[in-house]
């Protein structure tokens, strides 16, 4: 038996699942990589000119079907202006669960503006003014939403 199946038989008799785990983290990598990327204005080809790499490796690491090397995740960083961290933390192993805050993108669907009168969250109609410009208006008080 080679020495990486000895050790990946050793991860599963303690019952933890590497591919699991390595799967989940490429996919967050690649999650927090594409959202930076789009929210910096850069296209994949952008990205490839300056950090050097094909755009075909940057594709196929953005669709989950490439593993990168960590020379490759620096370059991507330093390309897009970013510095890379790594964090290593003890598990939570006492059965009780653990709620983890971590900042992260919200999608537009899930953000609803406020009323200026209520001050609580509204769905909004579009009308037109006096001129013809169209303004927003809070359902719940047909106040102006600036």
């Amino acid at each position: 038996m080679c020495v990486k199946k000895k050790e990946d038989s050793q991860f599963y008799k303690s019952g933890i699942n590497i591919e699991y785990i390595q799967n989940n983290v490429r996919k967050s990598l690649v999650r927090e990589y594409t959202y930076l990327r789009k929210l910096k204005g850069l296209t994949q080809a952008e990205v490839a000119e300056r950090a050097g790499i094909s755009r075909t490796n940057i594709s196929r690491f953005e669709s989950g079907e490439y593993n990168p090397t960590l020379e490759m995740l620096v370059k991507l960083a330093t390309a897009m202006d970013l510095d890379i961290l790594v964090t290593l933390k003890p598990k939570n192993n006492n059965g009780n669960g653990e709620i983890i805050e971590t900042e992260a993108p919200i999608h537009v669907s899930n953000v609803m503006l406020v009323d200026p009168k209520t001050k609580k969250p509204t769905k909004v109609k579009i009308d037109k003014d006096s001129k013809g410009k169209k303004i927003r208006i809070s359902k719940k008080s047909n106040e102006k939403i600036d």
